[in-house]
């Protein structure tokens, strides 16, 4: 009866462990599925952490238990899911330039306009860009001339010592911005254009051209597509994220369900056709390029592969922790990256927790190879 009893067990626990590791490999590689034909595959790209754990934790489980076929399947899921494993937790660390002269730092950050802040939150946002002292700043969704930086004496000197510490800036309004120490270019481009729900041009990516210190430099910065929640879908998910009374009824549920699910495909889908026109541009770019900005989406996912191609990703290159650049609402992800190639390398990149908007910055440090 005792042998009957653990056999069926141990079917059960095999079983278990037979679906958590499938839906672990399956997460893991998602995005390389075409959101256009399939959007399942995409949502699962947002639980694969949690699946990770879940995962990690059948598996101890399953040793102590000592079921030899389910701790080798959920392990063998675990290996096949490295890659993700590693976007998602970087195992790196950062360093010093060894040679100050051949060394730039870029940040970028979705700043959203500066003009949602109050004057205070413009303060510490504006005072933190000073203090990191990046060479080159790429900003999403703001300019510094369509705002009122006036009302406040203390914003005001701020930003005009931003103006000071940036004499090269590009200031369209509410779009991708550009502050730089180091003269530059804007490269025409047409194709990375789509219109908002009032009909309004809206430039998802803009070509910055600079020459830091005697080396050419292609920047893209993105700002691409959103999920489109409104206040309300926000603040009920955030009540269920953070358990708050009164939103476990079923009806609550399923309008988080239904909402979620709809504007999350339906901006996984808008992502994957603005990836493969950021690829063609990439692809039709100089060697020495940087991509960077609010993808809106998660390492793994279809537009991050799709963009990133066989560029590196800054952060996962030099960082040794996870984080969310992300902050509000309950969707702690890291939606914000820094890709790049050429002869130059990531020598640190971080993201800080600074600043009032919805997301953080991220700030990496590269080296020139050589002096050529």
């Amino acid at each position: 009866m005792i042998k009957k009893y653990k056999k069926g067990v141990n079917v059960t626990v095999t079983a278990l462990a037979a679906v958590v590791a499938f839906v672990l490999v399956f997460s893991a590689y998602g995005g390389c599925i075409d959101p256009r034909s399939w959007t399942l595959p995409s949502l699962a790209v947002l639980a694969f952490p949690a699946v990770a754990v879940l995962n990690v934790v059948c598996l101890a489980v399953c040793l102590l238990l000592r079921n030899r076929v389910a701790s080798f399947v959920l392990g063998g899921a675990l290996l096949l899911s490295l890659p993700a494993v590693r976007w998602n937790m970087p195992m790196s660390w950062s360093s010093a330039p060894t040679d100050e002269t051949r060394a730039f730092t870029v940040m970028t950050w979705n700043v959203i306009g500066f003009e949602h802040m109050t004057n205070n939150a413009k303060e510490t946002t504006l005072q933190h860009i000073l203090d990191v002292d990046a060479d080159v700043v790429v900003l999403q969704e703001t300019s510094l001339d369509g705002n009122d930086f006036t009302k406040s004496p203390l914003v005001k000197r701020l930003r005009e010592k931003l103006v000071k510490a940036y004499p090269y800036r590009s200031n369209p309004r509410a779009d991708v911005c550009l502050l730089s120490k180091f003269p530059f270019s804007v490269v025409p481009e047409t194709t990375m254009r789509n219109r908002l729900t009032f009909d309004v041009p809206h430039t998802y990516g803009k070509i910055f051209d600079l020459n830091i210190n005697g080396h050419d430099l292609r920047i893209i910065g993105l700002h691409m597509q959103s999920i489109g929640l409104t206040s309300d879908d926000k603040l009920l998910f955030k009540k269920v994220v953070t358990g708050q009374e009164g939103v476990h009824s079923k009806n609550q549920a399923r309008k988080v369900k239904h909402s979620l699910i709809d504007k999350l495909s339906g901006a996984f889908t808008r992502r994957a056709g603005e990836a493969h026109t950021v690829r063609t541009v990439v692809e039709k770019s100089p060697e020495n390029l940087i991509v960077c900005g609010d993808f809106n989406d998660v390492p793994g996912s279809y537009s991050y592969r799709t963009v990133r191609g066989d560029m590196n990703d800054a952060y996962i290159d030099c960082a040794t922790w996870p984080v969310n650049t992300y902050n509000s609402n309950g969707f702690y992800y890291r939606i914000d990256h820094m890709f790049y190639r050429g002869g130059f390398k990531a020598v640190a990149s971080r993201c800080d927790k600074a600043g009032e908007s919805d997301h953080y910055p991220i700030i990496t440090t590269f080296e020139w190879k050589d002096n050529d």
